[in-house]
């Protein structure tokens, strides 16, 4: 089964409804990356609710989401007490293969802009790292390698690879999740006593920052889209500043900040227009085409960085050639792709 079939019949083993950290972990152990999971949710229709604020984060399928307003006399939580993020964009979708993310406009599927990147490979410090997870792993449980090793069951060996697998990617994932839920509660201008704890401290300085900056929210999470090249993605923010310039934010999470996200953000900032489901908005289009600058803001649960990049030539033409080899990729999958004839020869050995 897809990721999203294993978790819609893992919600209907157990009612409909579970908590979001048990399904994450069940499809972290069936094999599926961050990407994948979070794509399962969207195809599911899965929303997720907390109610009250010291309550757990919850995953539930749609029919069972909608289940007590349909039952006579069922209590219906409080809207103040829920929390409900929607189940997505009906026309984005993750390949739970590969992670790669795809958007569709008017039937012609094209990458994102995160895919594009991921296509051209790990930078070389991510793939050590990666390895150094494994390893880490390794010598953190190696009472339980060397049993399971040692029982010879081909059930056993297939889990500890996938174990082992899993571990160069977990500790970002689980960043991703952290990331994933900021993003949410951000766009939904949810307060700090609405989201966990863990969430809570990012989004104060979130706030801060908004408070600090003056800034006016224009849109957020928006789909963009450039046909003529052949990409799509979306951006957090759209602000305009105190000095009536229009930026284009993007929102981190994670411990560092890296070059590469000027890449992203200049992608998006060269869209052709936004839009969703085959719909140009018009009005958020004359807002993009009006950006006068582009910044990264990278929220800590101690503080907030706001970091504003310089748009040159050489990061667009950058992004213009991953987007050139990505499509290269997709187009030359085996050595066929590359060759006008093949000449074999063999060189006899004496016995």
């Amino acid at each position: 089964m897809n990721a999203a079939d294993e978790l819609t019949a893992y919600l209907r083993a157990r009612g409909g409804e579970a908590p979001a950290s048990a399904c994450t972990e069940y499809l972290r152990a069936r094999g599926f990356g961050s990407s994948a999971r979070k794509s399962a949710k969207e195809r599911a229709g899965v929303v997720s609710r907390k109610t009250g604020y010291d309550g757990k984060w919850v995953w539930r399928l749609p029919d069972e989401a909608q289940g007590a307003a349909a039952i006579p006399n069922a209590a219906a939580p409080s809207p103040s007490a829920v929390i409900t993020i929607s189940a997505g964009p009906r026309n984005a979708r993750t390949d739970p293969a590969t992670g790669l993310r795809f958007y569709t406009w008017q039937g012609r599927a094209l990458p994102s802009v995160t895919s594009i990147r991921r296509i051209a490979g790990l930078p070389h410090g991510l793939h050590q790292w990666t390895i150094n997870q494994v390893i880490s792993h390794a010598l953190d449980n190696l009472p339980s390698i060397a049993q399971r090793l040692a029982s010879g069951d081909p059930a056993q060996l297939k889990a500890l690879r996938h174990d082992l697998r899993s571990a160069a990617t977990a500790q970002r994932d689980r960043a991703a999740d952290l990331g994933t839920a900021v993003h949410d509660a951000a766009a939904r201008r949810l307060s700090p006593l609405e989201v966990p704890p863990e969430v809570a401290a990012r989004l104060r300085q979130y706030l801060d920052w908004l408070a600090v900056s003056g800034a006016e929210i224009l849109a957020t999470e928006r789909q963009v889209w450039n046909l003529t090249l052949g990409y799509a993605g979306s951006f957090d923010l759209l602000v305009r500043l105190r000095d009536g310039s229009i930026h284009l934010v993007d929102i981190k999470t994670g411990k560092g900040t890296y070059p590469e996200y000027a890449l992203q953000l200049f992608a998006y900032a060269m869209a052709e227009f936004v839009g969703q489901d085959d719909v140009v908005d018009e009005a958020a289009t004359a807002l993009l085409h009006a950006v006068k600058g582009m910044a990264v803001l990278h929220l800590t649960d101690s503080g907030w960085e706001y970091i504003a990049l310089r748009p040159d030539p050489e990061t667009w033409s950058a992004f213009q050639g991953l987007l050139e080899f990505a499509v290269w990729m997709a187009t030359h999958q085996d050595m066929a792709s590359v060759t006008t004839a093949i000449r074999r020869g063999r060189e006899e050995v004496a016995a």
